[in-house]
């Protein structure tokens, strides 16, 4: 079972826990075990950006890939975590392409 990290767009969406909660139900209920960084930073009882990227990105670096819920909103977080993983080979793709792969029992 992969692991994937869910990436997105949080302090300058409104809407991120929406929509960080449909990616993880969607990816759990496929093929895939998500990392949700909403809920992680919660669990922490981490508010701080900093604090809280320091604590996902060890989550970030371990996944077998990104899962992007994709935005146009600003994000420096997402941005920053988007940059590590390229650097490091991760296979990015959005939250419905994995969906997808895992509907047409590809394991790429």
């Amino acid at each position: 079972m992969k692991t994937l990290y869910i990436c997105g767009a949080i302090t300058s969406n409104k809407h991120y826990r929406d929509d960080f909660a449909k990616a993880d139900l969607a990816l759990n209920r496929s093929k895939y075990y998500s990392i949700n960084p909403v809920l992680e930073c919660e669990a922490g009882n981490i508010t701080g950006w900093t604090e809280c990227m320091k604590m996902l990105i060890p989550l970030l670096v371990e996944a077998d890939g990104v899962a992007l819920i994709p935005s146009d909103l600003p994000s420096r977080g997402r941005d920053l975590e988007l940059h590590i993983a390229k650097e490091l080979g991760l296979k990015i793709k959005t939250v419905e392409k994995w969906l997808a792969l895992a509907e047409e029992n590809c394991d790429e």
